[in-house]
């Protein structure tokens, strides 16, 4: 009983033109909304609003700035009309995710063709890979992906676009890698510069061809963990502003893979840090037990 007089009080203070002002939606009547027009609601509300736990999923992202970098290097020209058409919105969330996908490619191939090859003449092998971990395999990745994404956009309307993203799903586990070594990278390429005045002018010659001097590696190796944690949320967006249902749900399953990817690019890059963390203990314990005796 008194649950239902709580109730039936919030339902009337929702109709007050103080809660209206606020943008969130009455509690509806019994005759004007069906039950399943109250669900098809808490879906379009959960699109708008995204995931309670979006926060966390992105909560261990390394940011030396990349952010900006990122941003920088993505931007796109979309012509977007301060009043559009559904359906117009639609398309740019598309070409969005098409051409961003573009734009990234073309980075991982500038990282890999200008700093990294150039370096191998030299640093070691082994300081290659310390440096540039796996971006090689990234980028063989991403060329598939592209294709993949522009054919679907381009030729398919974007209709099999969520069971690209549900595929590669297993081949971007690729982040987990990177993303948990990352910072140990740019440590190591600190540390090769500040000993090295040949890599230090090699580094600034690989950035004049590759960006004209805009960006140094240092910048560009921070890229990758930003774009593998952008896919939620450009899908996100475009689960928003589609609203046929069938669609909708599928998009919603690819939404579901690339939040699980990023979920585990956080979760292996919080157990390396572990890991890493535990190494660093037992040594200090190891070193205090050799100065005891």
């Amino acid at each position: 009983m008194f649950s239902c007089q709580v109730m039936d009080t919030l339902s009337k203070l929702s109709h007050t033109h103080i809660a209206q002002l606020t943008g969130i939606r009455p509690f509806p009547t019994e005759e004007s909304v069906e039950d399943e027009d109250i669900y098809n609601h808490l879906e379009d509300l959960i699109d708008e609003n995204g995931v309670e736990d979006e926060e966390d999923l992105y909560d261990c992202v390394y940011d030396d700035g990349g952010g900006e970098v990122y941003e920088d290097l993505m931007k796109v020209e979309l012509v977007q009309p301060q009043k559009q058409a559904e359906t117009d919105v639609r398309s740019c969330c598309l070409m969005e995710i098409k051409q961003t996908e573009e734009k990234y490619t073309e980075t991982l191939e500038s990282i890999e063709k200008f700093f990294m090859k150039p370096l191998g003449q030299s640093l070691s092998s082994t300081e290659i890979e310390k440096v540039f971990i796996n971006i090689p395999d990234l980028v063989k990745v991403h060329m598939n992906l592209l294709k993949e994404v522009q054919d679907s956009v381009l030729l398919h309307s974007a209709g099999n676009l969520y069971q690209i993203f549900i595929k590669y799903k297993e081949r971007l586990v690729l982040y987990g890698k990177y993303c948990s070594q990352v910072e140990s990278a740019i440590s190591c390429l600190d540390d090769i510069c500040k000993n090295r005045e040949d890599v230090r002018q090699m580094l600034e010659l690989c950035s004049k061809r590759a960006n004209n001097g805009k960006f140094t590696l240092r910048d560009l190796l921070v890229v990758p963990m930003q774009r593998v944690l952008k896919y939620p949320l450009l899908l996100q967006e475009l689960v928003k502003h589609t609203h046929d249902s069938t669609d909708k749900n599928n998009l919603r399953q690819a939404l579901d893979a690339m939040k699980d990817l990023a979920q585990y690019v956080n979760e292996v890059k919080r157990d390396i840090e572990t890991l890493r963390d535990i190494d660093q203990y037992q040594k200090s314990i190891e070193n205090l037990v050799r100065n005891i005796i």
